[in-house]
């Protein structure tokens, strides 16, 4: 089987949407700051041609007996990304769960702020929600994410983590639900919860409107995916909740993916191609061959084994449809009947057929990502060569974009 390249874009995107997601509202950087790092990136080109030469030589030094990388990421101190740097946001250290997570909440509580600063201007009442009840880069209960000790438990994350942990039982692997009790989401653990019925029905339909603006419409039985993506494209978000995500680094960042996106989707498909990674890649596959095991990619996995839960899931969800609820008029039945509607409605439940399925799937999918893992394969392996690309390519574009990238640091 070919070797395909999907351990490098999973690094490239996990980057990409914790900086994203976690700089949801930190303190900005300046557009002297940005103007700065285009100026300055002739000088730093040198160094990002040490990078390229370390990372090539990288595969060869830690690698152990059967072409893995034994590196622990808590041990790598990871450069800042050329990028950020220009766009004046933190880089994020996927390695360094208790630092992303301090980060996550300072950013997200800033949001949260600015959200409720819009809502009082619209003239609501708006709690801000506290950041540090939702764990999103620590578990102190479970290995850390992409670890040796994660991926022997959950493999690739795609058979493992699709069930909750209740509904697969104590004998196959899910998710863990028990934050949520009994599965079910309470809307008092919501601190806006009581401020919001305490409003009249016209009065919570503004504070919505205020908080979430007005919504793209799109059909998706009738619309095609380009359809519905050039309806989100070309609808203009407005709301406290978004002008919250537009605040300080988010912001920026948005901004700066919106004109730049497709250069930056090109190099990403560059640094897939870099020698670098065919090399490494290469070493894996005959690695996880000389185990005996056949080798699949992880990007592969995701296709093949959510095609292989399909026809579970529809069973299960399929009565949610629009069309499966079509029988009686929801729409003229009230907040409460609709509740006590849903409510009654059939718990999925996973039959003694489905587990027997799903153990066989999560064994072998916990069977190829082991050996991928011992092989070099993963993330925790795999986000040393990540870095050392990151920052070669980032400083690339940052040369052959400068004045383009210029303009948008003068305008933002």
């Amino acid at each position: 089987m070919a070797p395909t390249r999907f351990t490098l874009r999973s690094c490239a995107m996990i980057f990409v949407l914790l900086s994203l997601f976690a700089s949801a509202c930190g303190s900005s950087g300046s557009g002297d700051a940005a103007s700065d790092n285009v100026a300055t990136a002739e000088d730093s080109e040198s160094d990002a041609d040490s990078s390229d030469d370390a990372g090539g030589d990288s595969d060869d030094d830690d690698s152990n007996d059967d072409g893995g990388d034994t590196n622990d990421s808590g041990d790598i101190e990871l450069a800042d990304s050329p990028l950020d740097e220009f766009l004046g946001v933190p880089s994020f250290d996927p390695s360094d769960a208790e630092a992303s997570q301090a980060q996550f909440e300072e950013q997200e509580r800033a949001r949260q702020e600015a959200i409720a600063a819009c809502m009082r201007a619209e003239g609501f009442e708006y709690t801000p929600t506290d950041p540090s009840q939702y764990s999103f880069f620590e578990d102190e209960d479970g290995p850390s994410w992409g670890s040796k000790e994660w991926v022997e438990k959950f493999g690739y994350g795609v058979t493992t983590m699709a069930f909750s942990q209740s509904e697969v039982g104590p004998d196959l692997i899910g998710y863990d639900d028990s934050q949520f009790g009994n599965g079910a989401f309470d809307p008092e653990d919501d601190p806006n919860f009581a401020y919001t019925q305490s409003l009249s029905e016209a009065e919570q339909e503004a504070y919505e409107e205020a908080l979430y603006g007005d919504q793209p419409e799109f059909d998706p039985e009738t619309m095609t995916d380009e359809e519905i993506n050039a309806v989100f494209e070309n609808h203009e978000f407005t709301g406290c909740q978004n002008e919250g995500q537009l605040e300080g680094d988010f912001g920026k960042q948005q901004a700066f993916y919106q004109e730049f996106g497709d250069e930056m989707d090109a190099m990403y498909e560059a640094m897939e191609s870099d020698p670098r990674v065919l090399e490494a890649e290469a070493k894996i596959e005959a690695c996880v061959i000389d185990k005996g095991a056949e080798y699949v990619s992880e990007q592969d996995s995701y296709e093949f084994y959510e095609d292989a839960l399909e026809p579970m899931r529809s069973r299960l969800y399929g009565q949610f449809d629009d069309a499966a609820i079509s029988g009686p008029d929801v729409e003229s039945m009230s907040e409460e009947e609709l509740e006590e509607f849903y409510n009654n409605l059939p718990q999925p439940e996973l039959t003694a057929e489905d587990k027997v399925v799903l153990a066989e799937l999560q064994q072998e999918e916990i069977t190829s990502a082991v050996a991928s893992f011992e092989c070099g394969g993963g993330f925790e392996n795999q986000i040393e060569l990540f870095n050392d690309l990151r920052i070669d390519y980032e400083q690339r574009f940052l040369d052959d974009n400068r004045a383009a990238l210029e303009a948008f640091a003068e305008s933002n």
